[in-house]
Formats: structure tokens, sequence, C-alpha cells
């Protein structure tokens, strides 16, 4: 569920719930935040379950570098309301779309 809003978030379409509690579009922090959740955990699972899997180091420096950004980015934004709206669609976003 979690990586199913921030695919949506990271393109920019909120859905309709969302819509209506964020009225414009999330902003590039939440974005960023939404696009390295889906990067970093699609590498983890490559990491863990693809056993002809390889990371070279400057992948993973990259990936360090994203996740540096993406922390950035949320302590910029995390006393939000759209930081709220984020957070909570993760936890309710599939009960929200009944």
């Amino acid at each position: 569920e979690m990586k199913d809003v921030c695919v949506s978030v990271s393109k920019g379409n909120s859905g309709p719930v969302l819509q209506v509690l964020v009225p414009a579009s999330f902003s590039v922090e939440i974005r960023n935040v939404a696009k390295a959740f889906v990067d970093l955990q699609e590498a983890r699972h490559f990491a863990d379950y693809d056993l002809s899997a390889f990371h070279n180091r400057l992948d993973s420096v990259e990936f360090i570098n994203q996740a540096e950004r993406a922390f950035a980015d949320w302590n910029r934004i995390r006393a939000s309301d759209e930081a709220a709206v984020f957070l909570s669609a993760l936890l309710f976003a599939k009960r929200w779309g009944r």
C-alpha cells in the first residue's frame, strides 16, 4: 500500500481523495521522498531476492545520496499539513478509496 501511494505521489498523481485534502499537487520535497521510498525499496528487494544482483560502488553511493536527500527534504517539510496528509495516505489510502 505504501509503495502504491508513493508511486502515485512521486508522479504528481495524488488521486481523488488526496486532491480534496491537498488541492495543489504535493511539493517537490514530498515527491522526492516518495520517489526515494520506491527506488530504495526496489533496490533493496533486488539485492535481497535476486541471486544474480550486483550493485557496484557507484550505484551504492547514489542510493546513499538519494536517501540523504530524502531525509533532508523530509526535515524541511515534516511539520507541514501536506506532510501530515502524506503520512496519513501511507496508512489509510486503501481504506479511503472504498
